[in-house]
């Protein structure tokens, strides 16, 4: 397995029990923490039909195309070590929008009420399975538990999906950090997409400034705003 790149913390390795995030493609040392969209996530999706008025005025209606998802993360006053990272990714290897890469959906977030890892596989109990798939080159068939409380992931694959019960994916194929998992009642499950930005020039407005007396990753100016992405695959 190739590492992937993961927004905005770039190469994730697989098969490498630390791996975090880190400029290089082979995703090694892990440097680079994992951080959410500090106001929020949201996604929109997107369907696309042909529809013809008959002169009967009847509708007729005809499916041209799967439905796709556009997604936006909201940034309030992050810190400048934070931008570091967002503006970093977007020049450096989303490249404008020239590459695609993978973005967590942290709006469709589902509690994992069990987990366990047996016979190569990890297992993730939810109560929704819906926002996920096994089928390749679609959303979600990428899935990523993440603690928030420690701010650690693990994302993996999904092979199996039971209806509303569970996702499974196999421990060999699988990226991020082994702590993400060691407490059930704080880790979620999110579905993840390929994408591509929205924008070639997305950025983040100066909103505010921390003075020089602050710690140095803390001082200088803070930024807000929100960068939209455009799924690459289906559904």
């Amino acid at each position: 397995m190739a590492v992937i790149k993961l927004f905005p913390i770039g190469f994730v390795a697989t098969c490498n029990s630390s791996s975090c995030g880190a400029w290089s493609s082979t995703g090694h040392p892990a440097i680079n923490t994992m951080f959410e969209p500090n106001d929020g996530c949201s996604k929109q999706r997107s369907g696309y039909t042909g529809v013809s008025t008959m002169e009967n005025r009847t509708m007729w209606v005809r499916k041209i195309g799967e439905r796709k998802h556009s997604i936006t993360y909201k940034y309030s006053n992050i810190w400048n070590s934070e931008y570091k990272y967002i503006k970093r990714f977007m020049d450096d290897i989303a490249d404008s929008r020239a590459n695609s890469f993978y973005v967590i959906d942290f709006s469709s977030g589902v509690k994992v009420t069990a987990l366990a890892s047996t016979g190569g596989n990890i297992r993730a109990s939810i109560y929704n399975t819906s926002d996920f798939s096994a089928t390749p080159a679609q959303g979600g068939y990428y899935t990523c538990l993440w603690n928030g409380h420690q701010r650690k992931f693990r994302i993996g694959i999904n092979s199996a999906i039971s209806e509303d019960s569970s996702i499974t994916f196999p421990q060999s194929t699988d990226y991020g950090n082994l702590a993400s998992i060691l407490i059930a009642d704080q880790v979620f499950a999110y579905p993840m997409y390929e994408v591509f930005l929205a924008e070639d020039n997305a950025d983040l407005e100066v909103s505010g400034f921390v003075d020089s007396l602050a710690a140095t990753s803390f001082a200088g100016p803070v930024r807000s705003g929100q960068i939209q992405f455009i799924q690459k695959d289906v559904k």
